[in-house]
């Protein structure tokens, strides 16, 4: 404009000189133009309006998905764009997601978590690898964020689960790596109020496949959080990343947790460790004089159901003499996990010569859970010939377990020959369930004492010390 504007006095070179810096001038804007072009250019591509895709699901309902324009993004920008996208396109209520992905342990496992009740419906809606396209990972993590901004729900599903949007739109945010899914999910847990939904960030937190991390941040959980809901959670999802710290950190839990249902999610999650050394610690837990019961149960069916299974002398010798009648019954009933040609002895001698009346009476039901020819014969001799009562009525509902041709001989002769009234009622009532009703046999000796009722406190301990079977009568 000065060059343009200037006034100066004429001389004879003015001309030359007003050539020159015009040429000059519009050499400058040709150089800077192509500039501001580009930048313009650049800025626009920025600020394009978010894809947006809309698909109906099976239930005919349509489904609006806006798609952030740069997954590439750090994860908590996206979010940040996802709420200023909301405002912008008025919606006050909407879902926001993203995909990461898990830990796979076990492999075959289903994705379905929520803070809300899951319906069975959602099973048939479009699954979200086709509604949102291809997630890049192996779930979805959904966050609903109600009128005022505050997320109200969360749910998890595998790609190929679908799930009850409830009509509101769906800001899309792509994949997340493992790092910053765990920086997001960790910043919100560390300021949520609500234990119940601080336990389902721990959850989700646990599926992820940074192992040394996630163990990091559970055992924190496990030892420093004030709801015993939350700490169970951590010990839960401990179990799915085995190692020495996993097993150190809930073998702590189990000794110094003050909530009893932390300490028996501790060992349920050592139980599930498919790790070698966690064996060690369940049989530590069984055999520490004064455990609570419970514990100790825990314990001795974690091992009897992992996948190396129990040793028999060890079942044998807790169902012989460990003190608490409970656990000694649980052993018992272990046995049937054994070979039943294994079993089968093993559970005859425990029937007839244990001191306890409630171990005696489990070893007769736990003969009925063997195959027929290792346990008819056994079960036959206890009903017919057991001085205990309890123990041969045990053995009658143990023999209506398998199918009819095979016992019905065996319970029409308990019915006619045993000197028991009440064995015989038994057998009567087991032989009718397997004639639909029509007792083929009936007894002509009446019961004397109808209203007795058998069963009051057939499992509590006997002060007095139980009959031991007779010579004449043991096997």
């Amino acid at each position: 404009q000065r060059l343009t504007s200037w006034r100066g006095e004429p001389r004879e070179r003015s001309v030359v000189l007003r050539v020159a810096a015009a040429a000059l001038l519009i050499g400058a804007v040709a150089a800077v133009a192509p500039a501001v072009a580009s930048t313009d250019g650049k800025r626009a591509r920025t600020e394009s309006p978010a894809p947006v895709h809309v698909a109906a699901d099976e239930a005919g309902q349509e489904i609006v998905v806006i798609r952030h324009p740069d997954v590439s993004q750090p994860l908590a920008r996206r979010w940040e764009w996802a709420v200023a996208e909301a405002a912008r396109r008025g919606d006050d209520a909407f879902w926001v997601a993203y995909a990461f992905t898990k830990r796979h342990h076990p492999p075959e496992e289903v994705e379905i978590s929520d803070t809300h009740d899951f319906s069975i419906n959602e099973m048939g809606l479009t699954p979200l690898s086709r509604l949102l396209g291809d997630a890049g990972g192996d779930v979805v993590v959904l966050f609903r964020v109600a009128r005022g901004g505050a997320v109200d729900r969360m749910a998890v599903r595998s790609t190929g689960i679908g799930i009850d949007l409830g009509g509101r739109p769906v800001y899309w945010l792509g994949p997340a790596q493992s790092d910053e899914s765990l920086d997001w999910l960790e910043a919100r847990a560390g300021r949520e109020r609500d234990p119940d939904f601080r336990g389902f960030l721990v959850e989700t937190i646990g599926l992820h496949m940074d192992s040394d991390r996630v163990v990091a941040y559970l055992e924190r959980v496990l030892r420093t959080d004030g709801s015993a809901g939350v700490r169970g959670e951590a010990a839960e999802e401990l179990a799915a990343h085995p190692g020495l710290a996993s097993l150190m950190s809930l073998r702590r839990a189990v000794e110094r947790d003050g909530s009893q249902s932390v300490r028996a999610e501790a060992v349920e999650s050592i139980g599930e460790m498919h790790y070698d050394r966690a064996e060690d610690v369940l049989l530590e837990i069984m055999r520490t004089p004064g455990r609570e019961e419970a514990l100790r149960q825990e314990a001795l069916e974690s091992l009897a159901e992992r996948q190396s299974g129990m040793d028999v002398g060890t079942l044998a010798a807790i169902a012989a003499n460990d003190p608490d009648p409970g656990i000694q019954r649980e052993a018992v009933e272990h046995l049937a996990d054994l070979p039943a040609a294994t079993a089968a002895p093993l559970l005859r001698r425990i029937a007839w010569t244990h001191p306890r009346p409630s171990t005696r009476r489990q070893a007769a039901e736990t003969l009925g859970a063997l195959p027929a020819e290792h346990a008819l014969p056994l079960l036959d001799s206890i009903a017919r010939g057991h001085p205990d009562e309890a123990v041969a009525q045990q053995a009658v509902e143990s023999l209506g377990r398998f199918p009819g041709p095979a016992v019905v001989p065996l319970l029409r002769r308990i019915v006619r020959t045993h000197p028991s009234p009440r064995i015989r009622r038994e057998a009567r009532d087991v032989l009718a369930g397997k004639s639909d009703g029509d007792d083929p046999d009936p007894d002509p000796d009446p019961d004397p004492d109808p209203d007795y009722d058998f069963d009051v406190n057939v499992d509590r301990e006997s002060s007095s010390p139980s009959p031991s079977p007779t010579p004449s009568r043991s096997p």
